[in-house]
């Protein structure tokens, strides 16, 4: 049973996270753990989007591995994005802080678009299953 209104809304919440990382970054002194925080949560959220699109409730509060081997039950080609999943991790709320002030400003524009491309990946999966 999907919860549109969820799933919908996670959409929205994740594009938000991807914006504020690009508005984020594009700052004379760029706060790049911030940045990088928000593109785990862009990643974390769409994931949970594509479960709530299957009607699967998730359990793993930050653990994008663990989400995505939850999608990967669904549809096989989320092993496509299983390493970005890996990268965008260590961004999480319970990592974040270990490396506070230690990213490079390179890595802080691979996150954005390693969280790009996982937000587009479900979005295409989502919207061309309710076609």
């Amino acid at each position: 049973m999907q919860v549109p209104e969820l799933y919908s809304s996670l959409i929205i919440i994740a594009k938000k996270d991807l914006r504020l990382s690009k508005i984020g970054a594009s700052d004379d002194d760029p706060y790049i753990e911030g940045v990088c925080f928000h593109c785990q949560q862009c990643a974390e959220k769409v994931l949970k989007a594509f479960l709530s699109f299957n009607g699967i409730k998730f359990k793993y509060p930050h653990d994008l591995e663990s989400l995505c081997e939850e999608c990967e039950k669904i549809d096989s080609d989320f092993t496509n994005v299983d390493t970005i999943c890996q990268i965008l991790t260590h961004y999480s709320p319970n990592k974040r802080y270990i490396n506070d002030g230690k990213i490079p400003t390179s890595e802080m524009f691979e996150a954005i678009e390693l969280a790009e491309e996982v937000l587009n990946f479900v979005c295409k999966k989502i919207y061309q299953e309710e076609s």
